[in-house]
């Protein structure tokens, strides 16, 4: 439990400041403020981010994007169930609240309503204030990578390419773990060779890892020989990775 005092006295500055849920915004504090996002991220279980959450519905905080948005980034990490009935309450999320809840889906247990959130998303795009970004992308792909939805990522990919966000590393690293994951390692290869001068640890690392798994070994210690070549610092990921195809 957060301990009493603690809470008592944060609770205190708030019946100080504020006595009820429209006056908030006038009396609430960037004091009060970081108090809460302190105690928010000390919680380590459901039960006492739930404390930090009635405090909010009492002091009308729920209606502060700043806030609300961190807590729900807190509860994505805890029970993605609490988090989704948190995130279903906020009237008007923006694109950062949707992007939490997207990956946490991606982390769960049910990654399939990741996907039927993307789809969501999409259909606020119109929106002038709300535009898809790279993170969107990312969390959608992993959750593709998960279920190894192959048709759902290629619809991803055709979406990414006419929205301009190939052109970001984290997308691209997140495509290729796709086709790698999803078997289909012509194109991830073609993918890493579109890269060129992009690459990082992470691309040779994933490519890598998908040959292993598809048991092409020689393939595994040729990528190895060419990200030396390419001067790149090697992890204990490629070294477990390049020791591994050598053994069979």
């Amino acid at each position: 439990m957060i301990k009493t005092n603690i809470k008592w006295h944060f609770w205190q500055e708030f019946r100080i400041g504020s006595t009820n849920r429209r006056s908030y915004c006038r009396f609430s504090s960037d004091h009060q403020l970081e108090n809460l996002i302190s105690l928010l991220l000390s919680c380590k279980q459901t039960s006492q981010t739930a404390q930090i959450h009635g405090m909010m519905l009492k002091t009308g905080l729920d209606n502060n994007p700043f806030p609300l948005s961190k807590l729900l980034a807190q509860v994505c990490m805890q029970d993605i169930r609490y988090a989704a009935a948190v995130f279903e309450q906020i009237k008007s999320p923006n694109l950062y609240m949707f992007n939490t809840i997207l990956r946490g889906y991606s982390i769960s247990n049910d990654p399939q309503k990741g996907l039927a959130l993307f789809n969501c998303m999409r259909g606020q795009n119109h929106r002038q204030d709300f535009l898809l970004d790279q993170f969107t992308f990312v969390s959608v792909l992993k959750s593709c990578s998960r279920l190894l939805e192959v048709w759902t990522g290629l619809g991803v990919h055709t979406v990414v390419l006419k929205s301009g966000f190939d052109l970001f590393l984290n997308v691209k690293n997140a495509l290729l773990h796709f086709y790698c994951v999803c078997g289909r390692l012509p194109e991830a290869h073609q993918l890493f060779d579109e890269l060129g001068a992009m690459r990082d640890l992470v691309s040779w690392n994933t490519l890598m890892g998908g040959y292993l798994c598809a048991s092409q070994y020689d393939l595994v210690v040729d990528l190895f020989k060419n990200l030396c070549r390419d001067g790149t610092a090697i992890s204990v990921t490629t070294a477990l990775g390049v020791l591994s195809a050598v053994g069979n």
